[in-house]
C-alpha cells in the first residue's frame, strides 16, 4: 500500500515540472512573436447608418515584421456572438474591411476584437475594441391624417431614442416640414413614451399670408431629428389635412330618406373657428343644397344650436326626390374684422326604397329569417330580419347586391347581382319578393326518386346565380347519403304545393357530416332532395345465343324498380365492350323491351352487356355471354330464270360461285347439273379446289341439243338444277330450260284451232307423249281443256303401268301409279 502511495507521489511531481516547462515555453514564444499596430477604424459605428468598419494589423517575429504570417481577427458582439475574419497583407499591413457590418451584428455596446497571428508554429495574440450606437426615430402616426387649421397650433408625436431609450429633446432638436413649406416648433418636450412637437401654421398671424404658403389640403409631413451630432429623418404621407380657419365637419355619415315622404332630420355639425367663436353662428350664416341625379335644391333650415363647437341644424328634405344617391351641402359664412371666412362640409343623402313583406309558407306558418343586401360597389351591408308575424321591411338604393336570407330551419340562400334600378318604386316591388316552404308537397312528385326533403324558394328581385345550403334529416335516409341528389321543378304552384312541370336534375354537393347539401342555381324553384330508386331486370331472355359474326341479336326483357313496379320509358343499351358496338332502346308500357345489337364480327364468346337508364333512378345492368362463329355460305350467281336453247346451236351459259360465307373452304367443291343428260351439256370447270373468303370462280355450262340427243321426247320447258357441293357445304339453284324449234315423237304439227272466239291458242310442254293445243286463257273453254288433259294423263299412265286393270284389281302396281300421277302433276306446274 505504501508503494502505491509513493508512485503516485511521483507521477505529481512529473506533472508539475511538465506544466512549468510548457508555460517557459510559451513565454519564450510570446517574445519571438508579437503583434502590433492594431487599428480599428471607425473607433465608433452608427448601426442605423449601415456602417463598414476596416480592422489592420503587422506582425513582427525575432523584431522584425513579416509578411507571409497567418493573422485573423476575432470579433466578439456585447452577448458573446462572435465572427472570425481573415486579413490579407497588403501596403505593409494586414487588413480587413467590413463592408455591410449589419449583416453580422445589430447589438450596441462595446466589441472586442482579438488578433491572432501564426508562425512558424508560433502565434500571437493582441486585443483591441470598439463601440456600437444605433438612433432610431419615427413619427407616431395618429389614424389616417390628423387636421391642422391656419392660426392654430398643432401637436405632432415622435419616438426618438439612441441605443434604445428615450432621448430627452429640446425644440432645436428638430426641423419640421409640412409638404414642402417649413413650419414653426414652438416647443419639444419628452414623455414616458414619445416626445411630443407643438407647431404653429401662422406664427406672424397673417391669416391670408399663411393661407397662401400652405393652402387648404393633405400634406405629408417631414421630420428631422438631431441627437449626438448625428441627424435623422422620417416621413408620413398625406398625414396632415391643413384647413382653413373656419372649418366645418358633419357629424354622421349619411343621411337616409324613404322615397315619396317629407323627411325632417338633425344633423350635428362640428366647427372649428380659432379667430371667433363657433357658438355665435346662426341660421342666416348657414346654406344647405341637394345635389345629384340632375338636381340642384336649396333646402330650408328650419333651426340651429349651437353649444360649444357643436351646431345642430334641422332641416326638411323634400319628397319629391327620386330613388337615388345625392350629395347633401352645407356651407358656414361669417365675416370678422372685415375678413370673409367660409367652410362647407357634403354627406351622402340616400333617398331609398322600401322593400317590404311578409314570410309566410305554404300551411300559413310565419317563418322566421334574418336578410341581408351587401353593396357590390361598396361592401357595405344592410339588414333586417322578420318579427313575430313574418314581416320585414329594408331601405335599398337602386343599385347591385348581393343578398343572403338565413331562414330559421337552417336553409341558407345567396342571390348574387341583384339589381335594384331607379325606375323601381315602393308600388313597382309592392308585396312579397320571397317566399319559402319546406316538406309541403301535394302532387307532381318525381318519379324515381324517396322524399327526404323538399324546399321551395321564390325570390321575386331580378339576380345572375345564386347559392342554397340546405340541412336534412340523416335519419330519412336508407342508404348512402352520398347518393342524395337535388331536383328542381321551375314550375311550381305555391299556393297548392304541386309541380305542374317536369322536375330537372342539379349538380350539389353532399356534406355527410354536417347533414347538409348545397347547390348553384340561375332561378328560384321548389328542390326536391331525395334517395334515388334501383332499377332491375326481370325475365331476361336472348333468342338465340349462338350466332354468325353480323348476324342480329335479339334480347327480350322487362325492367322494374325496387318495389316492383313496372318501368316505362326506361332506355335500353346492348353492347360488346371490347367491340365498341351498341345499340339502343326503350322499354314500353309495363316495362317490356325487345332490343337488338349486331354481333360482333370476330368468333368467340363476347360478353353481351345489357342496360337499363333512366333518370332519376339508379340504373341496372347485367351480362349475357353468346357463341359468335362464322358462317359457311356459298352463292351461286348470274343465273336466269329461263335459259333459251336453239336445236343444233350451242348455247353458253356463264355462271359464279362465291364464297358469301365466313369461313375459308378448303375442301374440292364439285359442280353438277341435274334435270338434263349430260350428252346435252360440257361444264367448264367442273371442279374447284376450294374458296377464300369473298373470292369467286366462273363457271361455264356449254348447252348443245341436237334432234337426235333430244330422241323426239324433248319437253319444250325442263328444270334444270346445278348443284355446288363439297364435303363442307352445298348450294343448288334452279333455271327452266326452254327448247326451241322443239320436236315431237308423231310427226305432228301444232296448229292453231280456229274457232274458240278468235282467241289464241297455249302449247302445254309434252308430258303425255302428244302435243296438245289448249285455249288461250281468256277462251271460255278453258277448265274443261284441262280436265280433259288430266282424264288422258290418267288413261295413258294406266296402260304403260304394265299390270293393267286386272293388275290393280289384285293390287299390284297401285302405289306405282299414284306415284306417277303425282309427279306428272308437279312437272306440269314446274314447265308452266
Amino acid at each position: 500500500m505504501k508503494l502505491r502511495i509513493r508512485e503516485i507521489e511521483r507521477l505529481v511531481e512529473i506533472l508539475i515540472v511538465l506544466e512549468i516547462s510548457i508555460f517557459l515555453i510559451d513565454s519564450v514564444n510570446a517574445q519571438l512573436l508579437q503583434v502590433t499596430d492594431v487599428s480599428i477604424n471607425p473607433t465608433t459605428i452608427w448601426l442605423n447608418e449601415d456602417p463598414s468598419i476596416t480592422i489592420s494589423a503587422r506582425c513582427k517575429f525575432n523584431g522584425t515584421y513579416i509578411t507571409n504570417a497567418n493573422l485573423h481577427a476575432n470579433i466578439r458582439s456585447p452577448s458573446g456572438l462572435s465572427t472570425i475574419e481573415q486579413l490579407s497583407f497588403s501596403g505593409g499591413k494586414y487588413f480587413v474591411s467590413i463592408p455591410r457590418f449589419l449583416l453580422y451584428f445589430s447589438e450596441t455596446g462595446n466589441y472586442i476584437v482579438s488578433i491572432t497571428c501564426e508562425y512558424n508554429g508560433y502565434s500571437a495574440e493582441k486585443q483591441s475594441t470598439f463601440t456600437a450606437h444605433k438612433l432610431e426615430f419615427s413619427i407616431v402616426r395618429e389614424g389616417d391624417r390628423i387636421n391642422a387649421y391656419i392660426g392654430d397650433t398643432l401637436e405632432i408625436k415622435v419616438n426618438f431614442r439612441l441605443d434604445g431609450n428615450l432621448i430627452t429633446v429640446s425644440k432645436n432638436d428638430f426641423d419640421v416640414e409640412i409638404g414642402d413649406e417649413e413650419v414653426s416648433v414652438v416647443s419639444a418636450v419628452t414623455t414616458d413614451n414619445y416626445q411630443k412637437i407643438t407647431l404653429d401654421l401662422c406664427p406672424d398671424g397673417n391669416i391670408g399670408e399663411c393661407m397662401s404658403r400652405l393652402p387648404e389640403g393633405i400634406y405629408d409631413l417631414r421630420v428631422t431629428a438631431t441627437s449626438s451630432g448625428r441627424t435623422i429623418t422620417d416621413e408620413s404621407d398625406r398625414y396632415i389635412k391643413v384647413n382653413a380657419p373656419l372649418t366645418i365637419q358633419i357629424n354622421q355619415n349619411e343621411i337616409i330618406c324613404p322615397v315619396n315622404t317629407l323627411c325632417e332630420k338633425d344633423i350635428p355639425i362640428s366647427v372649428k373657428f380659432p379667430v371667433g367663436n363657433p357658438d355665435d353662428f346662426t341660421k342666416d350664416d348657414v346654406t344647405a343644397v341637394i345635389m345629384g341625379n340632375n338636381i340642384f335644391k336649396q333646402v330650408y333650415i328650419n333651426k340651429i344650436e349651437c353649444t360649444s363647437g357643436i351646431c345642430t341644424i334641422n332641416v326638411n328634405i323634400p319628397s319629391t326626390l327620386s330613388p337615388g344617391l345625392y350629395d347633401f351641402f352645407v356651407q358656414f359664412s361669417t365675416m370678422i374684422d372685415g375678413n370673409d371666412y367660409s367652410s362647407q362640409a357634403v354627406i351622402p343623402l340616400k333617398i331609398v326604397l322600401q322593400i317590404s313583406g311578409e314570410l309566410i309558407d305554404a300551411a300559413g306558418n310565419v317563418v322566421s329569417a334574418s336578410i341581408s343586401f351587401e353593396d357590390t360597389e361598396t361592401g357595405q351591408v344592410i339588414s333586417t330580419t322578420t318579427d313575430s308575424n313574418g314581416r320585414y321591411s329594408i331601405n335599398l338604393l337602386p343599385r347591385k347586391y348581393n343578398v343572403e336570407i338565413r331562414f330559421g330551419s337552417g336553409v341558407i340562400t345567396r342571390f348574387y347581382n341583384v339589381t335594384i334600378s331607379e325606375s323601381d318604386s315602393l308600388l313597382g316591388i309592392s308585396g312579397n319578393v320571397i317566399r319559402f316552404d319546406q316538406n309541403h308537397i301535394n302532387s307532381g312528385a318525381p318519379g324515381g326518386l324517396r322524399l327526404v326533403k323538399i324546399i321551395v324558394i321564390e325570390f321575386a328581385l331580378p339576380f345572375s346565380h345564386g347559392w342554397v345550403y340546405v340541412p336534412y334529416d340523416s335519419s330519412l335516409v336508407h342508404g348512402d347519403e352520398q347518393d342524395l341528389r337535388v331536383y328542381e321543378c321551375k314550375n311550381w304552384n305555391f299556393e297548392k304545393s304541386t309541380c305542374t312541370g317536369s322536375w330537372k336534375f342539379v349538380q350539389s354537393k353532399v356534406h355527410t357530416i354536417r347533414d347538409a347539401m348545397e347547390f348553384t342555381i340561375l332561378s328560384t324553384s321548389a328542390f326536391f332532395i331525395g334517395e334515388q330508386r334501383a332499377l332491375h331486370f326481370s325475365n331476361i331472355e336472348i333468342e338465340k345465343e349462338k350466332v354468325f359474326m353480323g348476324d342480329t341479336v335479339v334480347v327480350n326483357g322487362k325492367v322494374l324498380d325496387n318495389d316492383g313496379n313496372p318501368v316505362e320509358g326506361a332506355t335500353i343499351r346492348l353492347s360488346f365492350p371490347l367491340y365498341n358496338y351498341s345499340s339502343t332502346d326503350m322499354t314500353t308500357t309495363g316495362g317490356f323491351f325487345r332490343a337488338t345489337i349486331v354481333a360482333p364480327y370476330a368468333e368467340g364468346y363476347p360478353t353481351l352487356l345489357i342496360q337499363a337508364i333512366k333518370e332519376p333512378y339508379i340504373g341496372c345492368n347485367t351480362t349475357k355471354t353468346i357463341q359468335v362463329s362464322r358462317s359457311k355460305e356459298l352463292s351461286i350467281l348470274d343465273v336466269p330464270d329461263i335459259v333459251s336453247v336453239h336445236l343444233n346451236e350451242p348455247t353458253n351459259l356463264e355462271f359464279t360461285i362465291f364464297n358469301s360465307g365466313q369461313t375459308n373452304l378448303t375442301e374440292p367443291i364439285y359442280v353438277h347439273i341435274i334435270g338434263i343428260s349430260s350428252d346435252w351439256y360440257e361444264l367448264e370447270p367442273a371442279k374447284i379446289n376450294g374458296l377464300a373468303i369473298s373470292e369467286q370462280k366462273r363457271v361455264n355450262l356449254r348447252i348443245f341439243l341436237t334432234p337426235e340427243l333430244c330422241g323426239g321426247k324433248c319437253s319444250k320447258y325442263t328444270l334444270v338444277t346445278i348443284e355446288v357441293k363439297s364435303k363442307e357445304i352445298s348450294k343448288s339453284v334452279s333455271f327452266t330450260l326452254k327448247i326451241l324449234e322443239a320436236m315431237n315423237t308423231t310427226n305432228q304439227t301444232s296448229k292453231p284451232v280456229e274457232g274458240g272466239g278468235g282467241g289464241r291458242f297455249i302449247e302445254i310442254p309434252n308430258i303425255t307423249g302428244f302435243v296438245i293445243v289448249t285455249p288461250s286463257i281468256t277462251s271460255p273453254y278453258l277448265p274443261l281443256t284441262i280436265i280433259i288433259l288430266l282424264l288422258i294423263l290418267i288413261v295413258n299412265k294406266k296402260k304403260t303401268s304394265g299390270g293393267g286393270w286386272k293388275s290393280r284389281k289384285k293390287g299390284k302396281g297401285k302405289g306405282k301409279l299414284r306415284e306417277s300421277v303425282i309427279t306428272s302433276l308437279h312437272r306440269i306446274k314446274s314447265n308452266l
